[in-house]
């Protein structure tokens, strides 16, 4: 009888497994059909696109390992993609920048010195899958945000490894089904999941799969004890007219509440059991406003010896 069960759990939990990867199956393929179709729809060029001046200005703002958002309102895809921003991405740094920080000759970029040598410095998972962009491409947009881990450059071993993550996801096709956990496919903001992987970053479930979108990359930087910081924030209503907007004005897009403390505090959602006077328990839900709390993973997995090459594979 015990043989039967365990041979019964484990078919019906192979089958419930098959089921999910069926279905998964499926939401990638429909999804990436809506997003290769979806994806060309573009009704104009990015108000900051081909400003050259403005591209010149912003690189003496931009650092090595800077993480990007950005936003495209004039893309279809744009329309359909919970949340503020629509897409993220890597900032590589130039050659002088790189010798600057002492990584232009680390084995983990000379692979990679012509193609940045060609203006070709930004790390992105698009619909094409994952390549190497030049920022002038890159900046056909209307919004731009830019984000840093502060220090970073005090731990090369960590900045090596930064790198070599990053680079690791090279040529691999974009994760419709915008799954975390694989790695044979990557979406934007999984490619930063990835490659900062000493950084707790939050997730969320959709149909039972942990996600992230880029508006989750940037929420962390209004948490407690945040490891990114907000660093500049431009947007063009109108071709090739960039404004300041402070992280204040973010945070509401995200979703946040400026507190008079000026902390950032949203509606968290808590559960707790009452014992009633009948004995029973009741399940009591309520929302409070509160500040979330960043907390550091106590280990790296990616610190782990060949981790990080297996989770490439």
């Amino acid at each position: 009888d015990l043989y039967n069960r365990v041979d019964f759990n484990i078919r019906y939990y192979a089958m419930g497994d098959g089921f999910t990867r069926f279905l998964g199956g499926v939401v990638d393929a429909l999804s990436g059909l809506f997003g290769n179709i979806a994806g060309r729809f573009r009704f104009r060029k990015g108000h900051m696109y081909d400003h050259e001046e403005y591209h010149a200005k912003l690189l003496k703002t931009l650092k090595p390992l800077d993480i990007i958002t950005e936003k495209t309102p004039f893309a279809l895809t744009d329309t359909f993609i919970p949340g503020h921003y629509g897409h993220a991405a890597i900032y590589l740094g130039t050659e002088e920048q790189l010798r600057e920080v002492g990584m232009w000759n680390h084995p983990v970029i000379a692979p990679y010195q012509s193609e940045i040598q060609k203006g070709k410095i930004s790390l992105e998972a698009l619909r094409p899958g994952v390549w190497l962009n030049t920022l002038e491409e890159f900046m056909n947009i209307d919004e731009i945000t830019i984000w840093r881990q502060p220090n970073v450059f005090e731990n090369q071993e960590e900045v090596a490894r930064i790198y070599q993550r990053g680079f690791e996801q090279l040529g691999k096709d974009y994760d419709f089904n915008f799954d975390v956990n694989t790695l044979d496919k990557i979406v934007c903001s999984e490619l930063i999941y990835h490659a900062y992987g000493r950084i707790n970053w939050p997730v969320k479930y959709v149909l039972g799969r942990p996600t992230i979108s880029p508006d989750n990359l940037a929420e962390i930087a209004y948490y407690q004890k945040a490891p990114i910081n907000f660093i500049l924030g431009n947007r063009a209503e109108e071709k090739f007219e960039p404004k300041d907007y402070d992280q204040n004005d973010i945070a509401l897009k995200l979703g946040f509440k400026i507190a008079e403390d000026g902390t950032y505090k949203r509606d968290v959602r808590r559960c707790r059991d009452v014992h009633k006077e009948d004995g029973k328990i009741e399940r009591v839900c309520y929302s409070q406003e509160e500040q979330p709390v960043y907390e550091a993973p106590s280990e790296s997995i990616y610190d782990l010896p060949g981790t990080a090459q297996a989770l490439s594979r």
